[in-house]
């Protein structure tokens, strides 16, 4: 296959790989967590929580948490990184944050100032979002 040709099959693959194939845990997680709220397992009070800013002592909108220096959450990520691929993702995840389940609601924890600004701008424009 010619190098151009090569460069115009594989560039849209690539694209649609990290589009579509990164989303597919993402995906699952979101929806598992969902359920779990449904079920009542998860509570409101448990849907922010980060560990990593809160080992490092971060007070304040998670967006602006840097673990940089942290000796504590250092400890915990090289703990995690120690154990390669010896244990399952789970049990580092539970390493890292001391919670048995993943919790995807701190995304848009992490993004409310741009979900804060995107509303506004909708409303200033007179866009009607939603069903």
């Amino acid at each position: 296959m010619p190098a151009e040709t090569e460069v115009s099959v594989l560039n849209p693959l690539m694209k649609k790989a990290l589009e579509k194939i990164a989303f597919l845990l993402f995906g699952f997680l979101v929806d598992r967590w969902r359920w779990e709220v449904f079920a009542g397992n998860i509570k409101p009070e448990d849907y922010n929580k980060r560990a990593l800013c809160m080992f490092a002592g971060h007070e304040g909108p998670l967006n602006t948490c840097s673990i940089f220096g942290s000796e504590a959450a250092g400890a915990r990520l090289d703990a995690m990184m120690r154990m390669g691929l010896s244990e399952p993702w789970p049990v580092a995840y539970r390493l890292v944050t001391g919670f048995p389940e993943m919790d995807a609601g701190a995304i848009l924890y992490y993004f409310e100032p741009l979900s804060v600004w995107l509303k506004a701008e909708n409303v200033r424009r007179g866009y009607t979002c939603g069903w």
